[in-house]
């Protein structure tokens, strides 16, 4: 690390305002990395913290916002105590996000795609998510995903080349809800160095005819392996 400035306590304000009609929505902040021990303070509560620098992490301010007034976040950063074999700077060092979601939604980093069976005529794309309720009573919910193709200016093109079939449950109240599909895609193209194709999946959840969350995430349609006789 040498002689360059890191030591040190950092603090970081700002005011948001937040409208009426965000009274019936999660209200959420994103810190995509903040370096070090950080403490969160919301209209002078404290909220929670990361201790972690080098990882994301999410707060939920419900309770300490706001609606139709001012707000005040306050975050303190300490690596006075942080040592590294390297330099690893100081503060908010990445995005910071206010979110807002209805009061059913995918959780945070709630969705997790895998392509456990690929060939050349059928892959099959697995996503498992993760539903959250912070409804007073159970809920029915639908889940149900689409995949498109990405085209070169990294965009959903036309209309999706799968949908999956529609997967029900009742989450209970104030809890949450695991999810499976498993969506065939037709000749599917194959990642690769000279041509990395990639899809994009788009989930969506739904109580009744209401949609109360869609989520996209990109994935590729590709192999790792390994043999003793070829290695990698």
């Amino acid at each position: 690390t040498g002689l360059l400035p890191w030591k040190g306590i950092g603090w970081y304000r700002k005011h948001f305002s937040l409208n009426e009609t965000d009274k019936a929505s999660r209200i959420y902040i994103d810190f995509e990395g903040a370096m070090a021990y950080s403490e969160v303070w919301v209209n002078g509560k404290y909220v929670g913290g990361w201790p972690y620098g080098y990882t994301s992490f999410r707060l939920d301010l419900t309770p300490y916002v706001n609606f139709g007034k001012d707000n005040l976040i306050a975050v303190r950063l300490d690596t006075k105590k942080w040592d590294s074999r390297w330099y690893p700077g100081a503060g908010i060092y990445r995005n910071v996000w206010l979110v807002k979601t209805s009061q059913l939604h995918i959780a945070y980093n709630g969705v997790y795609c895998t392509t456990p069976e690929i060939k050349k005529e059928r892959g099959i794309l697995s996503v498992s998510t993760e539903v959250e309720s912070h409804l007073d009573q159970p809920a029915d919910v639908t889940l149900k995903a689409a995949v498109y193709k990405i085209n070169e200016k990294g965009e959903a093109s036309g209309a999706p080349v799968a949908e999956s079939i529609k997967a029900t449950a009742t989450v209970p109240a104030l809890s949450g809800h695991s999810f499976r599909l498993d969506i065939p895609v037709k000749d599917p193209v194959l990642w690769n160095l000279d041509d990395p194709q990639l899809y994009k999946a788009v989930i969506t959840v739904s109580q009744g005819d209401m949609v109360s969350d869609v989520y996209e995430t990109n994935f590729g349609f590709r192999t790792l392996n390994f043999t003793p006789r070829d290695g990698f």
